[in-house]
């Protein structure tokens, strides 16, 4: 099976982006890429230059559709001669 991958970044909020961040907005996003068939795979924090957390990065992936279960498969056309 291959996989397709996605980053996705959410900016958390607060003084200097100190670190606070909704938790409501990140559940939101996290459906949303779910719904689509998303799976979230890693997370991790970015510091900004106080120590504190800039963006919060989430890694997803999911299964590449090839063609088969796409549904834009097109069997081939058979040939016959006679």
């Amino acid at each position: 099976m291959q996989w397709e991958y996605l980053v996705d970044s959410y900016i958390t909020g607060g003084p200097l982006n100190a670190g606070a961040m909704d938790p409501t907005l990140a559940t939101e996003k996290l459906n949303q890429f779910g719904a689509k068939g998303w799976e979230l795979v890693a997370s991790y924090p970015t510091a900004n230059n106080n120590g504190g957390t800039k963006l919060l990065v989430f890694v997803y992936k999911r299964a590449k559709e090839d063609a088969m279960t796409s549904g834009k498969y097109e069997p081939a056309t058979i040939i016959r001669k006679n």
